[in-house]
């Protein structure tokens, strides 16, 4: 079975902080993949279209909840778009 970043070729990447998005291109460039980016998940909707195969949506942002971009994806029958949550949330020691 095919791992998803070999199946997905056009992704968005969506998150509020752009130093994370920049990380996350520099770390997909190169690998033939097509980028989009948006800063949150209104942004995010608007660049979705069919040939979008995968969203990497931090879990915190504001604007949209997160969950509801996934459920608009659903309700609108866009099955082929997958969505996997990405955060950057330090841990602290206790």
């Amino acid at each position: 079975m095919k791992g998803l970043l070999e199946v997905a070729k056009n992704i968005i990447i969506v998150d509020d902080e752009r130093h994370i998005v920049k990380a996350i291109e520099l770390a997909l460039s190169g690998e033939g993949y097509s980028l989009k980016s948006a800063s949150n998940a209104n942004e995010a909707w608007k660049l979705i279209d069919k040939n979008t195969d995968l969203i990497l949506l931090d879990i915190m942002m504001p604007g949209m909840r997160p969950i509801d971009l996934i459920k608009n994806i659903k309700d609108h029958g866009l099955d082929n778009v997958k969505c996997m949550y990405v955060s950057a949330v330090p841990f602290t020691k206790e």
